[in-house]
């Protein structure tokens, strides 16, 4: 049993190590500087600390913002391994994801209510639109027989642009200098 979990730990730092070597190589083909990209690319999310006169100084801290998008990711890839674990395939969670933001989003801004029914609404409804965005490829796939791949990957890019169209053209603020909505009420955004 030993021997196994380090046959499996051996084998998944050779493909790491394997994939940062090729990344190099990549990157040294392409750039002028690739130690330099390289080292941003390892380093980038975490803290840049800095020493002026003396004092420490702390540069931009990615840390949080790498946090956050891996949390996303984590969140993602466990809800692809139950797709996995039951034989199937599918590559739609991110379409799944674009909606449930899109319709969170939708309900924060329309919506008034206290805190605490504002959050689980918000939260129910940006679940329910992903699942049944989810459903679609599963009933295809259960009816017609559709190639669930072709269908999840398809409909990635439908759930894409509904998100664009929708942000631009009905939630943006025209005041903003920028692609997003006004802020959101308090009672839709979670306590500290």
């Amino acid at each position: 049993m030993k021997k196994s979990f380090w046959f499996d730990f051996l084998r998944v730092v050779t493909v790491i190590v394997a994939s940062l070597i090729l990344g190099f190589i990549i990157t040294f083909f392409v750039s002028d500087e690739p130690v330099a990209a390289y080292k941003a690319l390892l380093t980038g999310p975490f803290p840049k600390i800095s020493f002026v006169d003396g004092f420490q100084i702390k540069g931009i801290n990615r840390f949080a913002d790498w946090m956050a998008e891996s949390t996303t990711l984590i969140l993602l890839g466990l809800a692809v391994s139950i797709v996995f674990r039951a034989n199937q395939f599918s590559l739609g969670a991110e379409g799944q994801m674009m909606l449930g933001a899109l319709v969170a989003g939708i309900i924060s801004l329309k919506m008034s209510a206290p805190q605490p029914i504002h959050i689980l609404v918000v939260l129910l409804a940006a679940g329910t639109v992903g699942f049944l965005w989810g459903l679609i490829p599963g009933v295809l796939k259960a009816y017609l027989n559709v190639n669930e791949i072709v269908s999840t990957l398809m409909l990635n890019v439908l759930a894409i642009q509904m998100y664009d169209l929708l942000l631009i053209n009905w939630l943006r603020d025209p005041k903003a200098g920028f692609i997003g909505t006004v802020p959101f009420p308090d009672s839709a955004i979670f306590p500290r």
